[in-house]
């Protein structure tokens, strides 16, 4: 049976998708005015995103039955078992792509920016939003 969802997941991943176009133009540091359009597009991918995946959310836990209480954790439970992992190894990936510049830093901030971003907190805020490494 093919799920009602399908075409929403679809546009959840080309949001995704334009979100990862985004980063990359700002890692790159684009000049190209084009280029620069284009990127800022892409940016409208994370509040697409976010929706989606809030509605899908809502979508999939409407009809639980049961105690909220024990729904809530184990939908958490799930969460959890989904992003940290790829977190951590998305972290280590990127430690051991930049080694060299961390070994810079690793006496100064590093041990702190890593805490922090292994459990989600934001190392720094300002008017355009938090920022989780």
């Amino acid at each position: 049976m093919v799920s009602k969802l399908d075409n929403l997941q679809a546009l959840r991943g080309i949001a995704a998708l334009m979100v990862c176009w985004h980063h990359t133009d700002v890692l790159v540091n684009i000049q190209n005015e084009k280029e620069i359009i284009a990127s800022i597009k892409g940016a409208t991918g994370v509040p697409l995103f976010f929706i989606i995946s809030g509605f899908i959310m809502v979508f999939t836990t409407r009809n639980l039955s049961g105690n909220p209480l024990n729904n809530s954790v184990e939908f958490l439970t799930k969460r959890i078992v989904r992003i940290v992992p790829l977190l951590y190894f998305s972290i280590l990936v990127f430690i051991l792509m930049c080694h060299k510049d961390f070994i810079k830093l690793w006496h100064s901030e590093f041990p702190l920016i890593a805490f922090k971003t292994a459990l989600f907190m934001p190392l720094f805020n300002d008017s355009v939003g938090p920022f989780y490494g």
